[in-house]
């Protein structure tokens, strides 16, 4: 989805995720009411919201494990889905690092790790390339596409 600024990218996706109450009428998601059933549409779903939502004290293993545990990954698969989203999106070096270090562009690649945390079924990606530079943001695009493609994942990812 690309439209120009201001024209309600982020609000429509912070609709579409449950972030902010639907303003009228409805949406669904793979049959499921947005307005009666997000709590079901929440155990599908990955987001990368518009702006990071991490704490500066956590590594960004720590973020991994955290929203892995908040989505119910078994405790088990944990740490393999961690290291993966940490290969995925080039972090592995950095991931024992506090998060408050990491670059505005890292911190990016750590939102977008915790989006694609247990394999949803939809993604959606709001502006994730801002604040990376031309090598980062190619990487979000790359992994964009093997999402779209190898994962048969529905990704919805707005940029400026």
């Amino acid at each position: 989805m690309t439209i120009i600024p201001g024209a309600g990218k982020s609000t429509t996706f912070n609709m579409l995720t449950g972030l902010m109450p639907l303003s009228g009428g409805d949406a669904f998601i793979f049959g499921l009411s947005v307005k009666h059933e997000m709590h079901l549409i929440a155990q599908i779903m990955g987001v990368c919201p518009q702006h990071d939502v991490l704490w500066d004290n956590l590594t960004g293993r720590e973020h991994l494990e955290l929203f892995a545990k908040l989505k119910n990954i078994p405790a088990d698969e944990i740490s393999q889905e961690v290291e993966a989203r940490l290969k995925d999106v080039a972090l592995e070096e950095a991931a024992d690092v506090e998060s408050g270090s990491y670059s505005g562009g890292m911190q990016r690649r750590l939102s977008l790790a915790i989006a694609l945390l247990g394999d949803p079924k939809i993604v959606f990606l709001d502006e994730p390339t801002t604040g990376m530079g031309k090598e980062t943001s190619l990487l979000a695009h790359k992994l964009h596409q093997h999402a779209a493609l190898i994962w048969q994942r529905q990704v919805f990812f707005s940029r400026c």
